[in-house]
């Protein structure tokens, strides 16, 4: 009896001893999913508005912007190039054909300091003698040609009161400007600091504001984004905490501003700075 008591007490021991699966009550299984997403951090809502605690709009550089309403100049965007000024600077070459030998100081180096009146290298001419001959024909047209031109001046100076006065100016001046990329060029003079950033060639867009206006809020153009559909949209501030995206209708202002022309009303507050990280919540 002794021996069986003590068989079983060492199979209790080793029972509770023993590795054993231990159940949660009811409500208290973790489960095996993800964890559950944290409610404080930015993320996209379903009506497509952005959640962005404080915090995060601080570190982001979120900066706002009421919207007011004002008449606007009516802009147009030209296209242009930076070309050099020709009173300022041009291209040094030979006018015509020939072979170059060195100045007094040998041919210079490109960034070398030149003076004055130095000379840097002599051209000599290497036409031939059909093209010399050619060239002095083609003179003697040009001059016979400028006299008649002369007379023909002369002619209508003398009719100037019956001979409309645009025939008259069309003799030296020329009819019309021609095309350049199938388009009439304009001549505009740039100034300020922003000059050291261009280059001779570059491409840029110019903005002319007319005298007309418009009815629209201007924004920074660092404001104006582009949702899935293409859409130009810009981020309003809803709530302390909200923003939701707008589809706007805009036209060019200024370069740096834009005019928004519908989707927008008065006392909008407008996400100016950190659009582009508020545009990326997910």
């Amino acid at each position: 009896m002794k021996r069986a008591l003590i068989a079983t007490s060492l199979g209790l021991l080793i029972a509770l001893a023993g590795p054993h699966a231990a159940l949660a009550g009811e409500g208290h299984d973790h489960g095996d999913g993800p964890a559950a997403p944290s409610a404080n951090g930015p993320q996209r809502q379903p009506d497509g508005s952005v959640f962005l605690p404080k915090p995060a709009q601080r570190q982001l550089g979120v900066r706002t912007l009421v919207a007011a309403a004002a008449a606007l100049p009516r802009t147009l965007e030209l296209n242009a190039r930076v070309l050099m000024d020709p009173n300022a600077g041009g291209k040094v070459q030979a006018l015509n054909a020939g072979r170059i030998e060195p100045g007094p100081r040998g041919l210079p180096n490109p960034g070398q300091a030149v003076r004055k009146g130095e000379v840097l290298a002599h051209v000599l001419p290497s036409a031939a003698p059909i093209e010399r001959s050619n060239q002095a024909a083609q003179l003697a047209e040009l001059r016979a040609a400028k006299a008649l031109a002369d007379k023909r001046v002369a002619r209508l100076q003398e009719l100037a009161d019956t001979v409309p006065r645009k025939e008259i100016e069309a003799v030296f001046v020329g009819a019309s400007r021609s095309l350049r990329e199938q388009a009439l060029s304009l001549a505009f003079r740039a100034e300020g600091p922003a000059l050291a950033q261009l280059a001779v060639g570059q491409p840029v867009q110019v903005f002319v504001q007319t005298r007309k206006t418009i009815e629209g809020i201007a924004v920074p153009v660092a404001a104006l984004m582009k949702n899935p559909a293409n859409q130009t949209i810009v981020w309003v501030k809803t709530a302390p905490e909200r923003f939701e995206p707008r589809s706007v209708t805009t036209e060019p202002l200024d370069g740096v501003n834009a005019a928004v022309t519908s989707g927008l009303k008065p006392g909008d507050r407008v996400a100016t700075q950190g659009a582009t990280l508020i545009n990326q919540v997910r």
